[in-house]
């Protein structure tokens, strides 16, 4: 896209990096990710990311947070459905220690035994704790509709995640370290060629192989219509989320024209989309209600849906409401105005994308992690603006059927309610 900066990747043998030009001088910043395929490695990966920060051979957990926090630097290590992240950001100055100590824990972990049973005393806490958690409820509810047990997108239920809890063991943490740093990850930097360079030298001593079970697409089929519901007591509303498999990857050409509509329709955060302004704005039933695609990348299929809530008592009027708007845009489209409109306002976004280089970093980490180069983004963003309100209708009424939808609800409700509203 004209005016922005575009990085490049490097395709090594090992992991593939990508170096963002910094915009602030003197702050260095990196996000390392090694993707995850086996169901159980996935139910591991949170308790492995909280384990691996809490010490190595040399430093207890107190010592390492210590030695970190002594730098003025951050360092994190997250799971998600890819895989596991690591993140760092340092001054200049200190960056280089702040390496060694990110070399010290992948390469000498202690995944000492008490904190093993801290972090499995906490996680069976949160497992107890989700039960309580509406929002969580429905999406568990969702994506348990939409995919089979072996998808990468099926979220366990929690007593299949206490089970497999109580079966963890040390050599359980040994074994999925080993085969978690042999795969081929994606390494990205903002800093000088130095820091690139030295940040890419320790993670090139990891990601020998690529994975290949992730580059064959995980498929799924859409769903027949279902809705159901999960009771959480004491709570003031119902959580939704109402949607379906989306049968595209970020390769498919019709991709960028649904996105582009399910935009209009409902995007996320802010006012801009339809059922903002219908269903909440004009009709009071709700707070809050976006929409948005999940999981898609170049090879796999994902998700499409709409978040939102409504109390007991508006629950059949919000999703007729809500039904209504899918059926309307599905069936008539955007308008010229809402095409010129969402042109502008997404091209906007994309600018802004990379006002900080926070921001610029997470934006192209997480898109070589569904497998669109720099380049890639930036002529999607550049073909969005030559969008048709044609093509946009089309992949609307094929993809949007509002004949097929999956509704999964958690809240103060009866599980064997059938909703009313049609």
């Amino acid at each position: 896209m004209k005016d922005i900066r575009i990085p490049t990747v490097e395709h090594g043998n090992k992991n593939d990096v990508i170096h963002i030009t910094p915009q602030t001088s003197g702050i260095v910043r990196f996000k390392a990710t090694f993707p995850v395929s086996d169901i159980k490695d996935r139910m591991l990966a949170p308790l492995y990311a909280d384990l691996i920060q809490r010490g190595t051979a040399s430093h207890s957990r107190k010592e390492f947070a210590a030695a970190v926090e002594a730098l003025g630097a951050r360092l994190d290590v997250t799971s998600d459905r890819v895989g596991i992240t690591i993140d760092g950001c340092a001054l200049a100055g200190t960056f280089p220690r702040l390496l060694d100590l990110v070399k010290e824990m992948l390469e000498r972990p202690a995944f000492n035994k008490k904190e093993m049973d801290q972090v499995h005393k906490q996680y069976a806490q949160y497992l107890h704790d989700e039960a309580d958690n509406a929002r969580t409820q429905a999406y568990l509810g969702f994506t348990q509709a939409l995919f089979a047990k072996n998808h990468p997108y099926y979220r366990p239920s929690a007593d299949t995640r206490r089970t497999f809890l109580r079966s963890v063991t040390r050599k359980s943490y040994l074994d999925f370290h080993k085969k978690l740093f042999a795969v081929h990850g994606i390494v990205s930097t903002s800093g000088t060629e130095a820091h690139r360079q030295s940040t890419a030298k320790l993670f090139s001593t990891f990601g020998k192989t690529k994975d290949t079970t992730l580059l064959a697409p995980a498929s799924a089929a859409p769903h027949a219509t279902e809705t159901t519901y999960r009771t959480v007591h004491d709570k003031a509303n119902i959580e939704l989320y109402i949607g379906n498999v989306l049968p595209l990857t970020l390769s498919d050409s019709s991709f960028l024209p649904f996105n582009f509509g399910l935009q209009v329709l409902g995007k996320w955060g802010g006012f801009s989309g339809r059922l903002m302004s219908t269903v909440r704005e004009k009709e009071g039933l709700t707070y809050t209600i976006y929409a948005r695609t999940e999981g898609i990348t170049k090879d796999r299929l994902g998700m499409w849906y709409i978040f939102t809530f409504f109390t007991p008592k508006d629950l059949d009027k919000g999703l007729a409401s809500t039904k209504r708007e899918i059926a309307r845009i599905a069936q008539k489209g955007v308008t010229p105005k809402e095409l010129t409109t969402f042109k502008e306002l997404l091209k906007n976004q994309f600018i802004l994308a990379h006002e900080s280089d926070a921001k610029t970093l997470a934006l192209y980490h997480d898109a070589l992690c569904a497998g669109m180069t720099p380049a890639e983004v930036a002529a999607q963003y550049d073909a969005m603006q030559t969008l048709t309100q044609k093509e946009v209708n089309a992949a609307l009424r094929q993809h949007l059927d509002p004949t097929r939808l999956v509704i999964s609800g958690a809240g103060p409700i009866n599980p064997n309610r059938k909703t009313l509203s049609k």
